[in-house]
C-alpha cells in the first residue's frame, strides 16, 4: 500500500503552486536563452555561460518530467501537454547533445507549454479548438475564392503583368497580397492604364477575401470564445460539473489502487496454497 500513496504524493507536488511557477519561469527563460543565442554579439561574449544556464534548464525540465511519469506512470500518456513535453525535451536533449541545427530551431515551441501553466491562454486555445470545424469551412470557401479569382486574374492580366500575374500560383501568391492591403495601389494601378474597369476585379475579390471571409474568422473565434467562457461559468455554479475532473481522476486512482491490491491478494493466495501443499507430506512422514 506504500506506492499508492507515494505516487499521490510525487503527483500532488508537481501539481502545486510552487512547481507550477518554477517550471513556468524555467520555460520562459529558456526561450529568452534560445532567443539570446541568436544575436552573435551576445553569444561572442556571454556564449558559454547562455550555454551552461541553457542546459541546466534542459537537465530540470527533464528530471521534472521523469519523475512526473514516475508518479502518474499510466496516465501519463493520458494527457496532450506531458506528451507535447516529452517529445518536445527529447528534442532538446538530441539537438544539444548532436548539434542538429533543425532540432535547435524546433526547440522553441517548447514555450507553447505557457498554454497548459496559464489558464486564461488555455481557455483562449480551447476556444479555438471549439472554432476549429469552422475555421476548416471557412479556409476551405477562402481557398475556393482565391483559385476562382487566380484563374481568371491569369486570363485577364497576364498579357499586361508577367511578374504579378504570369501563371496561376503567381496569381494567388499576388491576390494574397491584395488581401493584406500590400503594394495594392503598385499592382493595381498599372493593368487600369491598360484595362480601365480592372478596379471592378479587385473590388469584388477584396470585398470577398478581406472584408467577408476574414471577418467570419473573427466571428467564429468571437462565438467560440464566448460559448466556451458560458461553458466554464455553467461548471463554476454547477458543482457536479465542476468536479467532473477531479472525480474521473480519483477514479483512476481507486482502479490502480484495486489492481495493486489483487496482485497482492494473489500473491497472499499462491503461498497458503503452497503451504498448504506442503503440510500433508509433513504428517504422513510422522504417522510413519
Amino acid at each position: 500500500m506504500k506506492q499508492p500513496s507515494i505516487m499521490l504524493k510525487i503527483e500532488d507536488f508537481f501539481h502545486s503552486n510552487l512547481m507550477h511557477w518554477v517550471i513556468t519561469v524555467l520555460v520562459l527563460a529558456n526561450a529568452i536563452i534560445l532567443g539570446l543565442k541568436t544575436e552573435s554579439s551576445i553569444t561572442s561574449l556571454h556564449g558559454p555561460l547562455l550555454e551552461t544556464i541553457d542546459h541546466a534548464i534542459i537537465t530540470v525540465l527533464v528530471i521534472e518530467i521523469i519523475v512526473r511519469f514516475l508518479g502518474t506512470q499510466t496516465r501519463f500518456f493520458k494527457r496532450f501537454w506531458n506528451v507535447f513535453d516529452a517529445v518536445v525535451l527529447a528534442i532538446s536533449v538530441v539537438a544539444i547533445l548532436y548539434e542538429i541545427e533543425v532540432l535547435q530551431a524546433l526547440r522553441i515551441i517548447l514555450i507553447f507549454r505557457l498554454v497548459e501553466l496559464l489558464p486564461k491562454m488555455k481557455h483562449v486555445v480551447d476556444a479555438i479548438a471549439r472554432a476549429l470545424h469552422g475555421i476548416t469551412n471557412a479556409v476551405i470557401l477562402l481557398m475556393v475564392i482565391f483559385y476562382t479569382f487566380a484563374v481568371a486574374g491569369t486570363h485577364l492580366f497576364s498579357g499586361i503583368s508577367q511578374e504579378n500575374f504570369g501563371d496561376v500560383a503567381i496569381s494567388m501568391f499576388t491576390l494574397f497580397q491584395l488581401m493584406a492591403f500590400d503594394e495594392l495601389g503598385n499592382v493595381i494601378r498599372p493593368l487600369m492604364d491598360e484595362l480601365p474597369y480592372a478596379w471592378a476585379f479587385f473590388v469584388l475579390f477584396l470585398g470577398l477575401s478581406a472584408f467577408s471571409i476574414l471577418n467570419l474568422f473573427i466571428g467564429i473565434v468571437v462565438q467560440a470564445m464566448q460559448d466556451a467562457s458560458a461553458d466554464l461559468e455553467r461548471s463554476k455554479d454547477d458543482p457536479i460539473a465542476g468536479l467532473k475532473s477531479e472525480v474521473s481522476a480519483l477514479k483512476q486512482i481507486v482502479l490502480e489502487q484495486q489492481a495493486f491490491q489483487k496482485i497482492l491478494a494473489q500473491d497472499l493466495k499462491a503461498k497458503k496454497t503452497a503451504s498448504k501443499t506442503k503440510s500433508p507430506k509433513k504428517t504422513t512422514k510422522k504417522d510413519t
